[in-house]
């Protein structure tokens, strides 16, 4: 197969977006021999698959994607969640009046979300999210999660990963491993202390997709503290083509040489993939 693959740019998103975007573009582009094709949303393809950041949620698929991911029974097990009906999150609240939760709208998990604390008003959370009656919503145990990784993700493999709140730590490079100049920087000396916390955010991505390999995306997770240990848990699952989901401070470079390897299966993939 050696077919075009469109590539969207959003022209809405940060700078540093922006940066990380044109990085893993580069790449691509230069290794697959012209079949990249930069697009924007008002051109984009109306069928297939295109690659590339889609925030809200208007290219052939997307929304889909992500609503298979969050229906797959493996997904669900690791967020400890369930998938109801609106009119019953009010009494999944009285339920668990201690738990704070999360509720995603199910045709929409990645962009309408809200944490919801014990005392909120349920019904104001729906509104947000545009759910109500019948409309189904994944409901899972929010806790309060500290020193969120994002690992990247193609053919059920992590490729590279990168702390949600970072720092660059330019000053002591190591060697030529992008990864080691990434220092969290969401406080409690998280990557001077206990370098084994990372170990198991990386066991928990790795447990999931050893139970459910996701084709592309990523996998965010979480550390609480649970008594005296602190655990990692999975925070959210993010099915989305190749560009799809932002990295970050990962190393693309690695990232990409993934995609590479998979271009044709990822330019080709319908959604009916991530089904349960």
């Amino acid at each position: 197969m050696n077919t075009d693959i469109p590539y969207v740019f959003d022209a809405y998103v940060a700078p540093e977006e922006r940066v990380q975007d044109a990085t893993l573009y580069y790449h691509l582009d230069g290794a697959l021999n012209g079949r990249m094709v930069p697009c924007s949303f008002q051109n984009a393809p109306a069928s297939g698959v295109t690659w590339g950041m889609d925030r809200p949620g208007i290219l052939h698929g997307r929304r889909e994607m992500a609503q298979a991911a969050y229906e797959n029974s493996e997904v669900l097990a690791a967020l400890e969640g369930s998938i109801i009906p609106a009119a019953l999150v009010a009494q999944r609240i009285v339920e668990s009046p201690e738990q704070g939760l999360t509720i995603r709208k199910l045709k929409d998990p990645a962009g309408s979300l809200r944490h919801m604390q014990p005392g909120d008003d349920s019904a104001a959370h729906l509104r947000a999210i545009g759910a109500s009656g019948d409309d189904p919503v994944v409901i899972h145990p929010d806790f309060d999660l500290r020193h969120m990784r994002r690992f990247m993700v193609v053919a059920g493999q992590i490729t590279c990963e990168s702390p949600k709140f970072f720092k660059l730590d330019l000053a002591n490079a190591p060697g030529d491993n992008f990864e080691d100049l990434q220092v969290d920087a969401s406080g409690d000396d998280y990557m001077d202390a206990e370098l084994d916390w990372r170990d198991k955010q990386h066991a928990a991505a790795e447990a999931l997709l050893a139970a459910y390999p996701l084709p592309c995306g990523a996998i965010d997770v979480g550390l609480f503290m649970d008594g005296d240990e602190m655990r990692a848990r999975i925070d959210c699952v993010i099915a989305a083509p190749p560009g799809g989901v932002f990295p970050y401070m990962a190393d693309m470079a690695r990232h990409a040489a993934k995609i590479i390897e998979y271009a044709d299966e990822l330019a080709a993939f319908p959604s009916e993939e991530m089904a349960p």
